[in-house]
């Protein structure tokens, strides 16, 4: 079968395009592969999120759902976050219940014309990334047509090699501050102050926190540049406040690397750490504006992460149980692209021969 991936924007903004372009399922050709998934750093993080700015702005007066027009050159489209009104059957993957357009796109009239697309024989499947996800769609399109053709299809990435681990820590974010930044840089300085452990903070962090921690900054960076890090880390500090996914959990895993996270009332993260091999700090109460005021509720998390971090540093036994169930996962689990392609054939093959 040949598939064509298709995005409202000229760009791949996740992850998860440049995993599918790279590993399709057997029986299916991705005719547009060489487009791989965008990652974007340095100057070119910067221009994205004023893109993707201006892009909410524009929203706010003109709610327009993510449409694509594909007629040809494939037998079929995989629709990223989008829905094809050409004249090609498609599937769609969502990220969030937001993914089709925004919560402004879901006005009546909106929702109105989505949930007509995407209850049409023309749309094959509906897939959302975590069962957090495939819930909060469905209470806003609850359609016989529509709840009968969605299922979860986790994302995956291929597993890793990796040498010799070195006591190092990784925190990796492309949005500082909402990624738990500010977490992260307390957590370190207080593990380095106590361990002997490098510390790399992989993200663009504002020069005055720089000059503050004594930790080793390495900006924004490509994920070839990123895997020497991710190989010799033993522990990734992902200590989000807002997250539907991140891909950083499921790339360090692939490294043996295990995560440790926090659980808000705006991440999903629970869902995809579980703890044979990673921890969940329970963050619950914490906005961002608290991670700049530095109030008690963040000093409590961080006294929680602190202690993660330490355990695991501390207990090379149970590290290495979690580190192999990480891999386990990757390769064989919900997130192996074995069983990803295995969930993708069968929704890309609804109503054809296979």
């Amino acid at each position: 079968m040949r598939v064509k991936i298709a995005h409202p924007w000229m760009f791949r903004d996740s992850a998860y395009y440049k995993y599918l372009g790279e590993n399709p399922p057997p029986t299916v050709e991705y005719v547009n592969k060489e487009k791989k998934g965008a990652r974007f750093f340095g100057k070119g993080l910067k221009a994205y999120l004023g893109v993707k700015l201006a892009i909410h702005f524009i929203r706010k007066f003109f709610p327009i759902p993510n449409i694509v027009i594909e007629n040809e050159g494939a037998d079929l489209v995989h629709c990223g976050r989008c829905i094809n009104i050409g004249k090609l059957p498609y599937v769609v993957d969502i990220e969030d219940f937001w993914s089709l357009g925004g919560v402004k796109a879901y006005l009546p009239f909106g929702r109105m014309f989505i949930a007509r697309q995407l209850a049409s024989p023309k749309c094959k499947a509906i897939l959302p990334w975590t069962k957090h996800a495939k819930e909060n769609f469905l209470r806003i399109f609850d359609k016989r047509q529509i709840v009968e053709k969605t299922e979860v299809v986790y994302p995956a990435v291929p597993l890793q090699k990796y040498e010799k681990k070195e006591e190092a820590i990784i925190y990796i974010a492309r949005y500082f501050w909402v990624k738990g930044g500010m977490l992260a840089l307390e957590v370190m300085e207080r593990i380095k102050a106590k361990y002997d452990v490098k510390c790399y903070v992989v993200a663009d962090v504002p020069s005055k926190l720089k000059r503050k921690y004594n930790l080793e900054f390495l900006g924004t960076m490509p994920f070839e540049r990123l895997k020497p890090y991710f190989s010799k880390s033993k522990l990734l500090l992902y200590p989000t406040l807002s997250d539907t996914f991140g891909f950083a959990t499921i790339e360090a895993m692939s490294f043996g690397c295990p995560p440790i996270v926090t659980k808000t009332e705006d991440n999903y993260m629970e869902e995809i750490v579980e703890r044979r091999y990673g921890r969940v700090v329970d963050a619950r109460g914490l906005k961002p504006i608290a991670t700049v005021a530095r109030d008690k509720r963040f000093f409590e998390v961080v006294e929680k992460l602190v202690e993660e971090v330490a355990a695991l540093l501390e207990d090379g036994k149970e590290w290495k149980k979690l580190s192999e169930e990480c891999r386990k996962e990757i390769k064989e689990g919900k997130f192996s692209i074995k069983e990803r392609n295995k969930r993708l054939e069968e929704a890309y093959y609804k109503g054809f021969k296979k």
